[in-house]
């Protein structure tokens, strides 16, 4: 059997709230004969909550034939010093030789850069064990920080990060990346565009056919995180210029998550009024399909970052969205937009409430086979494109080049 380690500071086991990428692509090679241990924090950002007790340095869970190892962290409940000390801590603690201990010794180590610590803390193990190192690349630090402007393009943080970024690309055997066009943003590093390789987020398809829901008040949703990136405010501000118009029809807006944000967006909805929008928990991953499957259409948004989204977007709730059959508005301004490819909604500018309403509005006096084609569209697109089945026999491929 071969064995791959998984660094992923973020990773979900399926029966949580937030991604799964790592587990339905460990899920997709175990019959290609890899063993596959995922090794992630034990305090879960998504929830908010420890998943065990006491001072263990870590705790074992065995879903599938995967092994998550949960490593001990402490928590934090925003973006604050805190929340570094969580990522300076699984960073140090994994380091720990007694961390992991018992596991089957690894023929490749991935590091995956939710943070540049557990891809660092994956390329020194890889060392140690000398074993080829595996970059996966889903956020750009720092430019996602500096296009956020979370940091100064110049500052001391910014230089610190560009150099760890550095030794990363040139020190990986292979780099993943989830986005289209990263690999323009990694060549000027003078990285070899051989090792660079391109596996977006997916989505894991279901073959039971789509339920179209036939009721008097439209349900219009977003599923997904509810933090500063996700410009729902926007939407909100959206939904109060619905109010002035005259729609054939109640639509009721849904949003489902938690983040950073979520207080924020609940109050002012309160303040404008908008009785028409609830916002409720997130649900465990393995949950989101059913609740999908309760909505009539789609909604997503981001913020307006020319210059980060030029390297192109890949979010799992889009795929999830499309993937579930039902048309999606998607208010964005990127290098690529899959509903605009896939033609399965309506597209729009990122963070403009004006074209968000006029989106809303003419989704909904379309008819329901006008929606059905989108919805149709979607879900083709996916299957052919964002499987997970197809996106692991790639990530399979990475794996067997380099052993």
């Amino acid at each position: 059997m071969k064995v791959v380690w998984i660094l992923n500071h973020y990773a979900v086991l399926p029966d949580e709230s937030g991604s799964t990428r790592h587990y339905l692509l460990a899920k997709g090679i175990l019959n290609e004969g890899w063993q596959t241990i995922i090794l992630a924090s034990s305090f879960s950002h998504w929830n908010k909550l420890q998943r065990f007790k006491g001072f263990h340095l870590f705790q074992d869970r065995t879903e599938k034939s995967i092994i998550f190892r949960f490593i001990k962290t402490p928590g934090y409940l925003s973006n604050n010093l805190l929340r570094i000390l969580n990522m300076v801590a699984y960073f140090l603690n994994i380091l720990i030789p007694a961390s992991t201990s018992g596991l089957p010794r690894p023929d490749i180590i991935v590091g995956s850069s939710v943070h540049p610590l557990a891809a660092l803390a994956a390329a020194l193990l890889a060392k140690k064990y000398h074993v080829p190192f595996v970059f996966e690349v889903r956020d750009l630090w720092p430019e996602t920080l500096i296009a956020m402007n979370r940091i100064l393009e110049n500052g001391f943080v910014a230089n610190l990060l560009g150099r760890l970024e550095r030794f990363l690309y040139t020190r990986a055997d292979k780099i993943i990346v989830l986005l289209p066009n990263a690999h323009t943003y990694i060549e000027k590093f003078n990285v070899n565009t051989d090792k660079i390789k391109w596996i977006p987020n997916g989505v894991a398809i279901n073959n039971s056919s789509v339920t179209v829901k036939r009721a008097e008040v439209f349900t219009i949703m977003y599923l997904g995180s509810h933090g500063e990136a996700n410009a729902i405010e926007i939407i909100i501000e959206a939904i109060k210029l619905l109010r002035t118009r005259p729609l054939p029809v109640s639509i009721l807006f849904r949003f489902i998550g938690e983040g950073e944000m979520k207080e924020k967006l609940i109050n002012m909805a309160k303040e404008y009024g908008l009785e028409n929008v609830s916002f409720e928990q997130g649900v465990p991953k393995n949950d989101v399909s059913d609740i999908l499957s309760e909505a009539d259409a789609f909604l997503i948004s981001v913020r307006n970052l020319p210059r980060l989204y030029q390297y192109g977007v890949s979010m799992n709730k889009i795929y999830e969205y499309m993937s579930n059959g039902k048309p999606v508005i998607c208010a964005l301004s990127a290098a690529n937009n899959p509903v605009k490819e896939a033609n399965a909604g309506i597209t729009v500018e990122a963070e403009n409430p004006i074209l968000i309403s006029d989106a809303i509005e003419k989704l909904i006096t379309m008819s329901d086979e006008e929606r059905s084609v989108l919805g149709r569209n979607g879900r083709s697109y996916v299957k052919q494109n964002h499987d997970y089945k197809i996106l692991a026999q790639s990530f399979n491929n990475i794996l067997n080049e380099l052993i």
